[in-house]
């Protein structure tokens, strides 16, 4: 069942729309509990990896790699997100690539290697379209 789905089913109960005997609406409220749970699970963890990130953005690779939510867009159809890579040669350098979850690569799908850090790119609104 879906969240909101689980929302809509205890606000009817606990308006009086819908009737359920008592082993069911402990039922309800256990999943919904349980959803609660792991919600603030998955919210803590995002806020422990935002402490990660740099001041200006940046995560060094050798504390966090982008999870998938971060390197993959799904809708309206699965693609690769932009990522703002610093990697080293001699000295450093930075592009605009990939992480397809175990290698970064270059907009041509080349292995970019001695990356150290990176953080979402942020794509600047087109005012052309404004009024």
């Amino acid at each position: 069942m879906s969240i909101s789905e689980q929302v809509k089913e205890l606000r009817e109960l606990a308006d009086g729309k819908i009737h359920y005997c008592e082993w069911k609406k402990s039922e309800i409220l256990k999943q919904a509990a349980d959803t609660i749970e792991a919600l603030s699970a998955k919210l803590q963890a995002a806020n422990m990896e935002k402490d990660q990130r740099l001041d200006d953005g940046w995560v060094y690779c050798d504390e966090w790699l982008p999870s998938m939510v971060e390197y993959m867009e799904l809708e309206p159809t699965p693609h690769m997100k932009r990522i703002e890579v610093a990697y080293m040669t001699d000295s450093v350098e930075y592009l605009i690539g990939f992480y397809d979850g175990s290698k970064w690569m270059d907009k041509h799908h080349n292995i970019i290697k001695n990356v150290i850090a990176w953080k979402p790119f942020v794509k600047l609104p087109d005012k052309r379209h404004e009024p």
